[in-house]
């Protein structure tokens, strides 16, 4: 199945958790630095002051004149794992399960997805 990325504007584009070999290969291989340590690691500056308005903030490696990930073939798993397992649903297809997403599951499904249990 064809995703509809190019039409719905990164809508499953937040600041990703990952795990030590998602940020090391991010490092390794992007202009981007992460932070973080143990399992858990996010994008440096990810988060800013004017995030904290926003429900769900943009991917710093979201393009989003280009309505694409700036580093795709690098991306963290939890950006692979999307719209692939029902616990990562698309955003865009499936409106009432984001809302379920954005308010309930966010943070308990990406753990699961950054310590390898989904």
């Amino acid at each position: 199945m064809k995703l509809p990325c190019q039409e719905c504007g990164g809508k499953c584009c937040t600041p990703p958790a990952m795990n030590y070999q998602d940020a090391m290969r991010i490092s390794n291989y992007t202009k981007f630095k992460v932070e973080g340590g143990g399992n858990f690691y996010m994008l440096a500056d990810s988060w800013d002051e004017e995030d904290q308005e926003s429900v769900l903030p943009i991917c710093p490696a979201f393009d989003q004149e280009k309505k694409n990930c700036s580093i795709y073939p690098f991306r963290p798993t939890v950006c692979r794992k999307y719209a692939t397992i029902k616990e990562l649903p698309c955003l865009y297809l499936n409106p009432k399960a984001a809302e379920y997403f954005a308010k309930e599951a966010t943070l308990s499904v990406i753990h699961k997805v950054v310590k390898g249990k989904l």
